[in-house]
Protein backbone atom coordinates (compact mmCIF):
# COMPACT_ATOMS: atom_id res chain seq x y z
CA UNK A 1 0.00 0.00 0.00
CA UNK A 2 1.58 3.24 -1.12
CA UNK A 3 1.93 6.04 1.61
CA UNK A 4 0.39 9.49 1.21
CA UNK A 5 3.53 11.04 0.05
CA UNK A 6 4.26 8.16 -2.12
CA UNK A 7 0.80 8.81 -3.85
CA UNK A 8 1.10 12.39 -4.18
CA UNK A 9 4.55 12.19 -5.74
CA UNK A 10 2.84 9.60 -8.37
CA UNK A 11 -0.40 11.63 -9.00
CA UNK A 12 2.06 15.09 -9.57
CA UNK A 13 4.47 12.88 -11.73
CA UNK A 14 1.48 11.82 -13.86
CA UNK A 15 -0.24 15.44 -13.88
CA UNK A 16 2.84 16.66 -15.29
CA UNK A 17 3.50 13.79 -18.03
CA UNK A 18 -0.54 14.50 -19.08
CA UNK A 19 0.22 18.41 -18.66
CA UNK A 20 3.64 18.19 -20.95
CA UNK A 21 1.83 15.67 -23.67
CA UNK A 22 -1.28 17.18 -24.45
CA UNK A 23 -0.74 20.78 -23.42
CA UNK A 24 -3.80 21.19 -21.23
CA UNK A 25 -4.17 20.77 -17.82
CA UNK A 26 -5.26 17.48 -17.22
CA UNK A 27 -8.80 16.72 -15.30
CA UNK A 28 -8.61 14.69 -11.80
CA UNK A 29 -10.31 11.90 -13.63
CA UNK A 30 -7.61 11.60 -16.36
CA UNK A 31 -4.72 11.88 -13.41
CA UNK A 32 -6.15 9.03 -11.52
CA UNK A 33 -6.45 7.02 -15.01
CA UNK A 34 -2.99 7.34 -15.21
CA UNK A 35 -1.95 6.49 -11.53
CA UNK A 36 -4.18 3.44 -11.50
CA UNK A 37 -6.56 5.09 -8.41
CA UNK A 38 -9.92 6.61 -8.02
CA UNK A 39 -10.91 10.58 -8.53
CA UNK A 40 -11.53 10.79 -4.86
CA UNK A 41 -7.95 10.06 -4.00
CA UNK A 42 -6.75 12.34 -6.57
CA UNK A 43 -8.91 15.40 -5.06
CA UNK A 44 -7.22 14.51 -2.01
CA UNK A 45 -3.71 15.83 -3.33
CA UNK A 46 -5.22 18.26 -6.01
CA UNK A 47 -3.92 21.19 -4.28
CA UNK A 48 0.12 19.45 -3.96
CA UNK A 49 -0.53 17.04 -7.67
CA UNK A 50 -1.18 20.98 -9.36
CA UNK A 51 1.14 22.81 -6.96
CA UNK A 52 -1.15 25.74 -6.63
CA UNK A 53 -1.51 27.37 -3.22
CA UNK A 54 -4.91 28.69 -1.29
CA UNK A 55 -4.60 32.61 -1.80
CA UNK A 56 -7.55 32.64 1.26
CA UNK A 57 -8.79 30.70 3.55
CA UNK A 58 -11.93 28.84 2.32
CA UNK A 59 -15.22 30.73 3.32
CA UNK A 60 -17.55 29.89 6.18
CA UNK A 61 -20.62 28.83 6.00
CA UNK A 62 -23.57 30.67 7.65
CA UNK A 63 -27.02 30.68 8.23
CA UNK A 64 -29.08 33.01 6.06
CA UNK A 65 -32.56 33.95 5.56
CA UNK A 66 -33.28 32.38 1.74
CA UNK A 67 -35.75 31.96 -0.95
CA UNK A 68 -36.60 28.13 -1.56
CA UNK A 69 -35.71 27.25 -5.07
CA UNK A 70 -39.37 25.18 -5.06
CA UNK A 71 -41.98 27.15 -3.53
CA UNK A 72 -40.18 30.43 -3.45
CA UNK A 73 -40.80 31.35 0.51
CA UNK A 74 -38.21 32.39 2.73
CA UNK A 75 -36.72 30.04 5.19
CA UNK A 76 -34.27 29.41 7.10
CA UNK A 77 -31.15 28.14 5.66
CA UNK A 78 -28.45 26.41 7.10
CA UNK A 79 -25.47 26.89 4.88
CA UNK A 80 -24.91 28.01 1.10
CA UNK A 81 -26.04 24.66 -0.55
CA UNK A 82 -29.07 24.60 1.78
CA UNK A 83 -31.41 25.93 -1.00
CA UNK A 84 -34.94 23.85 -0.41
CA UNK A 85 -37.28 23.88 2.53
CA UNK A 86 -38.10 21.35 5.01
CA UNK A 87 -41.56 21.46 3.93
CA UNK A 88 -40.78 21.09 0.37
CA UNK A 89 -38.42 18.39 0.59
CA UNK A 90 -40.96 16.64 2.90
CA UNK A 91 -43.69 16.05 -0.32
CA UNK A 92 -43.72 13.58 -1.82
CA UNK A 93 -42.71 14.98 -5.27
CA UNK A 94 -39.70 15.90 -4.03
CA UNK A 95 -38.89 12.35 -2.10
CA UNK A 96 -39.63 10.42 -5.38
CA UNK A 97 -37.84 12.71 -7.69
CA UNK A 98 -40.99 13.61 -9.81
CA UNK A 99 -40.65 17.19 -10.15
CA UNK A 100 -38.41 18.04 -13.04
CA UNK A 101 -36.77 21.46 -11.42
CA UNK A 102 -34.30 21.70 -14.53
CA UNK A 103 -37.31 23.10 -16.32
CA UNK A 104 -38.18 25.62 -13.52
CA UNK A 105 -37.08 29.57 -14.52
CA UNK A 106 -36.36 31.21 -11.92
Amino acid sequence: MATATDMSARCRAAYLHLQAETGKVPSMTAVAKAVGTSSSTVSRYWDLITGVTPDKPTQVQVAARRRCLSCRQMFSSGWAGHRVCARCKSLDAWRSSDTDYSVMSF
